[in-house]
């Protein structure tokens, strides 16, 4: 027999296996449609991406700058909880799981006054369509709060500088309460030691040299002579006879030498030199905090004219990729691949276990020579 011959014979062979136990392409059917159907996430997932250009230009800079509105803080305001309960709204999906999203920011040129970048979003569902639809949510929501000028990314900007603002005059409040006490206990202006740059000691400098040259002028008074009514007038301010104008200016000298006396002691308790170092320190500290209170307030109002001022703008492009078991085509396809393999396989294992078993019984040895054909 040629091997031509043999081969249409075991071709004819396994068609009548095939053909006489055909009937078990029905459950491989049956196995086929339940796979698909019924576990489509077997044959892969459908996924939906977008990748926005995102670029933020803020024309006016002003004390504290654009940190906060860059891309960065684009990428961030997806992470945030009221963004994510946006989305999750937009979607429709009750209980929406936010995390089946994949964000990536990918910066291009971050410079003062202008960032520059593309965030990719991407989600994976068993329908291609419910895929684009999240996808697309998610985009709808980015836009309106990265592009309004009310929007989550203007507003987390503005709030981070009011928090920290809050913050410092919290701080403020409690250091000022404190040294109050201390300062007002001691008999101390409180209000002038807290300044900056108090210049109560200028005033009490100024006070005396007033004071000092009106006692000038009113003991030269004296010593020139009997002073004179008019004279007297004229230094007090108010009408003295010439009986009386000299023990009117005795007593305004007297009055002015005392003033001089309490300016100078005042100057001296005030003088820090003459402060113990727990005063001094809380004095330092409060003013410290008074300088940061007052620059917090200085870039809150600053940020808030910088998120007015800002342009954003966003440019979308769209993809999908749909998985095999997710068309018509690819799910008729794995039927095929299913019934084909699963039936053929069948019928070949119950061939196979149809076989009679060896005959073991019979003793093996050499064949005559009759057998071998010798």
């Amino acid at each position: 027999m040629d091997s031509g011959t043999g081969f249409s014979e075991g071709v004819r062979r396994d068609v009548r296996i095939v053909r006489g136990r055909a009937w078990l392409f029905v459950p491989a059917f049956a196995l086929g449609v339940l796979l698909v159907f019924a576990s489509r996430q077997a044959a892969g997932a459908s996924s939906a991406t977008a990748s926005l250009t995102l670029d933020t230009t803020v024309h006016t800079l002003v004390d504290g700058g654009d940190r906060g509105l860059r891309i960065y803080e684009a990428q961030g305001m997806t992470r945030d909880d009221r963004f994510k309960l946006k989305v999750a709204e937009a979607t429709g999906v009750p209980g929406f799981d936010y995390s089946r999203f994949a964000i990536s920011l990918a910066p291009e040129s971050v410079e003062e006054g202008v960032s520059r970048g593309a965030l990719t979003v991407t989600i994976a569902d068993a329908s291609k369509l419910t895929a684009e639809k999240y996808v697309r949510d998610f985009v709808r929501v980015f836009t309106e709060e990265y592009t309004a000028p009310e929007g989550l990314f203007r507003q987390r900007y503005i709030d981070s500088k009011r928090a920290v603002a809050a913050a410092t005059e919290k701080e403020f409040e409690a250091a000022s309460g404190a040294a109050r006490r201390v300062v007002e206990g001691r008999g101390m202006p409180f209000d002038e030691l807290a300044r900056e740059n108090p210049d109560f000691l200028a005033n009490l400098n100024r006070k005396e040299a007033e004071l000092t040259g009106e006692l000038a002028q009113v003991a030269a008074t004296l010593t020139a002579g009997t002073p004179t009514g008019l004279a007297a007038t004229g230094l007090l301010g108010r009408p003295v006879g010439d009986a009386e104008a000299p023990d009117a200016l005795q007593a305004r000298r007297q009055s002015l030498e005392a003033a001089i006396t309490d300016v100078r002691a005042q100057r001296a308790a005030l003088s820090e030199t003459a402060m113990d170092a727990v005063l001094l320190g809380q004095l330092d500290n409060l003013r410290a905090l008074g300088r940061t209170r007052n620059e917090s307030a200085v870039r809150l109002s600053n940020a808030i004219v910088t998120a007015a001022d800002a342009e954003t703008d966003l440019a979308v492009t769209y993809s999908a990729s749909k998985a095999v078991g997710d068309t018509l085509q690819g799910r008729i396809a794995l039927i095929i691949v299913v019934t084909l393999i699963a039936g053929l396989g069948g019928i070949f294992l119950l061939e196979w276990l149809a076989q009679p078993p060896p005959d073991v019984s019979r003793p093996r040895g050499r064949r005559s020579p009759e057998a071998t054909g010798r």
